[in-house]
Parts: structure tokens; sequence; C-alpha cells
């Protein structure tokens, strides 16, 4: 039941599981880069790093998982419609308000061949509960999340806090070994430039160093939150409410046999 929705569950999943290889082992070599520059004041080459922008890749895979999950939703509610011999129309999608009340109006509101039956309705506004401070809170914010993809990347922050095993010749050939740190966290910087003072002197650069790093959401829903796990839960939350209304609905074909479809 519901093969669909666990498709697109599956396909953001997948897109999940890329974001997070991309991220292991793709944007650690993106994340800065080291030059030799003359001190503003001395005039001695020190080594300077520089944080690098954001990849727009990022911003896209959230955008496709965030559709897909959404996505999963809404052609869950048009299985219920269509299992429970109700019409599927162009406006038919999984309901999302800001409060409780405004939930339970939406439903009032539908004509009787546009909503599920008030067992289902009662399992959303109850149980799901698909508007803000609910259980499903979470969801709430992914419907959020989808709507802010439309209109805008969602860039994440990306905090560095430490690059460390950064090696370097001396001018006079000697060899020498730097790290810069930026404090880490949601509110580290995340495009500046350091200037290491025990690198004065430097002639040439042999080790580029490795970061210390995280990836958080950007502005808008989920700011500040770890991106990868965020975005499993979510990928959970959205499987569990499928496996909610499915376990629902078949309770009550067994109880009412004469409900279920053909």
């Amino acid at each position: 039941m519901f093969e669909q929705s666990k498709l697109k569950i599956e396909r953001a999943d997948h897109h999940i599981q890329d974001l997070n290889a991309y991220i292991v082992s793709i944007l650690k070599d993106h994340l800065y880069t080291l030059s030799i520059e003359d001190h503003p004041q001395t005039g001695i080459p020190g080594l300077v790093c520089r944080l690098c922008d954001t990849p727009a890749d990022i911003a896209l895979f959230i955008g496709d998982i965030a559709h897909n999950l959404r996505s999963a939703l809404d052609i869950l509610y048009c299985d219920i419609l269509r299992h429970e011999g109700r019409t599927v129309g162009r406006n038919s999608k999984w309901p999302f308000r800001e409060r409780r009340e405004e939930l339970i109006a939406g439903f009032n509101g539908r004509e009787e061949q546009d909503r599920p039956s008030d067992g289902i309705i009662k399992l959303i506004v109850d149980s799901i509960q698909t508007y803000r401070g609910g259980n499903g809170d979470a969801l709430y914010a992914l419907n959020d999340l989808n709507i802010e993809d439309k209109h805008m990347l969602l860039t994440p922050m990306i905090s560095v806090s430490r690059i460390w095993d950064v090696q370097y010749i001396h001018r006079n050939g000697h060899p020498g070994r730097s790290e810069f740190s930026a404090g880490g966290g949601t509110n580290a910087p995340t495009n500046i430039q350091f200037r290491s003072d025990s690198s004065i002197g430097v002639r040439e650069i042999t080790n580029h160093g490795k970061a210390t790093f995280d990836v958080f959401f950007g502005k808008g829903a989920f700011h500040g939150q770890p991106l990868v796990p965020t975005l499993r839960e979510l990928s959970q939350l959205v499987s569990a409410t499928v496996e909610t209304v499915e376990n629902f609905l078949t309770q009550f074909w067994k109880l009412n046999p004469c409900e279920a479809p053909l």
C-alpha cells in the first residue's frame, strides 16, 4: 500500500546519501584556499587562508530532498482519497495549517467528495498533527522548506572550526607547520580570511592540511540545525506518517470489510 509515496521517500534517502558522500569526499577539499602573500605591514611573505563560498550543489541536494519528501505526503493524501472512493483534484494535497483549528476548518470547508473519511481526518488532526506546535511540527517546517526552495536556493552554513596540519618551508629552508582556528559552531565565521602569525617567512606550501567543519541549515526552516542528520530525521518522520496511515486503514478495513477497496 502507498508504494508511490514509499518510492518518493526512497528517492529522498538516495539524495541524502549522495549529499553526505559529497560533503565527506568532495566538499572537504573545497572549503578553503591557501596562499603565500606579503604581510601588509612588514612585507614578509606569510601564509594566508581564505574560506571558500558554499558550493551551489549542496542547495540543489537540499531542494531535491525536500521536494521528494513533500511529494510523498501529497501522494499519500491523494491515495487516501482514491482508496476511499473520493475525488482527486488539482488542489488535493496533504494539509498543513498554522493552527489546529485552521486544520479542522480546512477539512470542514471541503466538499464531501474532496475530503477523506472522518476517521482519517481525526487521525491527521489528533495524531499526525501537521500544524505548528503539533506532533507534526517538523513536517510543518518541511512544508515551509519546500516552499522556500521554490523562491531561492537553500544555501546552508558551513562552519570551519579548525584547519590543521598545514605544512610549508620557511625562506631559510626549515620546515614549518601551522593551524588556523575559527571557533566553530553555528555562529562561526563562514567566509573570512585568516593569517597565521607563525608562518612569516614562508617560501613554499608542502601540505594544504585538513579541515574540521560542520554543515548547518541556513536561514529559514531548521535554521542552525545540522544538515544531514535533520534531513534523515525528516525522511523517517515522513515514512512514519505513511506507516501510521497504512496501519490505520488496514485495521479499519479488517473491522469494516465492506469499506475495503476491491
